[in-house]
Parts: C-alpha cells; structure tokens; sequence
C-alpha cells in the first residue's frame, strides 16, 4: 500500500497540545514567531517525519520514546530513532517551561543541593553544555539510578537515556582524554548490552533553528532566560520517589 494512503487512514502521531501554563512559559521566552518554528514547525515536521516511517510496523502504536528503545540499537532504525529522539526532546523542553519564576523544593532541591551545591551551580552546569555544544543538539538534566542528578549534552538526536544513541561526544573535534574515556566507557556498556535507566528530569532544546529568531547567535541570553522559566513543579513530577529518598 502507498505511504500516503497509509498515513491517510490512520491518525499516527499529532501535535500535541501544550497546557496553558506551558503555552504561556513558552510566550515569555519566544515571540509568536519564534514560538511557531521551535514549537509548531518543528515539532510537526519530526511527527510527520516519525509518521511516515513507522507506518505499518511494529512501532506505530508506541509512544515516540518507546519507539527510541526500541531503534536505539538498530542501525536500519536509525533515523527512526533520530525522528523519535527529536520528538520527544523537544515536547520535554516546551512541557517544562512556566509564565512564572519557581524555585526547586523538597527532595528536588535536596538532589540539586548534592549534585551542583546549588540551582546557581546547576545553571552554571547547563550554560557550560550548552555553551560547548557545537552545532545542534539538547542538554538533559537527568537523575541516574544512584539517585544523584547529571546535566549531559548530546549532540544532534543523542537521548541521555540511551547508551547507543548519547552522541555526547562531538568526533570531529579531536576529543579530549576525558572524551576518549567517556566514549570508551560508554563503548563497554554497549558491549555488555547494558541498560540506560537515567529518568529524564529537563530537556534544553539549543538547536540554532530553535532560538535563532529571538536571541540570533547569543545562545547565553537564551539559556539564561530559559532557565528562569523553568516550571520545576513540572520537573519535581518526574523525580522518582521511592525508597532511597
């Protein structure tokens, strides 16, 4: 059956709609227009472009970071993965913004407090990787399974929830020693089929497309800007709670 009649008997995967409180975060740190190409335009092309591969298989029915579990470690599925990643990085960095400042309390200030010393540490640690991240990608504030919190950079469609697909180490840079590491390090545990159980808390979305019509190449303002529109209610729901508090 044609791609296009496919798609055109089902309703795959649409735009989602963004609370108000999120639509007005949103409108504080873009303009309109600015807001319709990060949000509308590119969050439509990644769903259609998602749409368009996974009609018809096993992966229609799945939630875009299901479907990146299960393309991670399949190289035919790779752009699969990529389509997904974007989706779903970029839906988690517009679910956690607010028209208002708050501020982390409760065990997610505790987690901050161990991790970075403070929230000015931790804005410190995503002006850093968003900083040195060249080209396009995101930075995630994820919570590991020791229960301590990390900010890591990856490039283009990389998910700090997937050992296969980080893509946190940019390799036509040169590398450093401490990249060569982490690279190898995260080679071990492909090899040992690990699983990655960071639990994403935080998404900042530094693709150039996304904050070019606002903040053109002054991506501090944006980063800065962003970070004081985080709504970390919305980010203390994704902690998880149980034992080990």
């Amino acid at each position: 059956m044609p791609i296009f009649q496919a798609l055109g008997r089902r309703s795959l995967h649409t735009l989602p709609r963004l609370s108000a409180s999120n639509a007005a975060g949103a409108l504080q740190l873009f303009s309109e227009t600015g807001f319709d190409t990060a949000w509308k335009q590119s969050q439509q092309f990644a769903l259609d472009k998602l749409n368009a591969c996974i009609v018809d298989t096993e992966n229609e029915t799945r939630a875009p970071f299901h479907i990146m579990l299960n393309a991670q470690s399949k190289p035919e599925l790779a752009h699969v993965f990529n389509f997904a990643s974007l989706a779903y990085s970029n839906h988690l960095f517009f679910s956690s913004l607010g028209p208002k400042k708050t501020e982390p309390t409760g065990l997610l200030q505790r987690r901050i407090n161990a991790s970075f010393k403070s929230l000015e540490g931790l804005k410190a640690s995503f002006l850093e990787a968003a900083l040195s991240l060249e080209g396009q990608g995101s930075v995630f504030l994820v919570e590991t399974p020791e229960k301590t919190l990390e900010v890591i950079a990856c490039n283009n469609a990389g998910s700090a929830s997937s050992y296969y697909r980080r893509d946190n180490i940019d390799l036509n840079g040169g590398g450093s020693e401490d990249s060569v590491i982490s690279l190898n390090n995260l080679k071990n545990k492909v090899n040992a089929r690990e699983q990655c159980f960071n639990i994403d808390l935080l998404a900042l979305n530094v693709w150039q497309r996304a904050y070019f019509t606002d903040y053109k190449f002054d991506k501090q303002q944006y980063v800065e800007k962003w970070f004081d529109l985080i709504d970390w209610n919305q980010v203390d729901s994704r902690l998880f709670k149980g034992r080990m508090n």
